[in-house]
């Protein structure tokens, strides 16, 4: 199986630091972060390179899905560099719930 990596970037009309800050301080991944409809159940943040944000939420159906990031690059109110992939309740990597092959 091939992994091929792939990068993307946002342009937002909003102040540097809200954008750092709404993408790095617990509080405010608990107010928007995940699928519409889903309750985020845990969010754990250790922000530095090597540092984990492991996640997880409540869908509307009952059912949990779980994700992790693993920081690559940490620039403060400047850049991210991140591993994103689908967890379990523990923090290990899992397979997307929804291709289980």
């Amino acid at each position: 199986m091939s992994i091929q990596a792939f990068t993307y970037s946002r342009v937002l009309d909003a102040p540097r630091k809200l954008v750092y800050l709404v993408n790095t301080d617990p509080a405010h991944l608990m107010q928007w972060m995940g699928p519409a409809g889903a309750k985020m159940i845990k969010t754990q943040l250790d922000l530095r390179p090597g540092g984990v944000h492991h996640y997880g939420y409540r869908l509307p159906d009952g059912s949990e899905l779980w994700g992790k990031q693993v920081y690559r690059e940490v620039v403060a109110f400047e850049k991210l560099v991140l591993i994103q992939c689908f967890s379990d309740p523990q923090g290990g990597i899992f397979r997307h719930p929804l291709s289980p092959t």
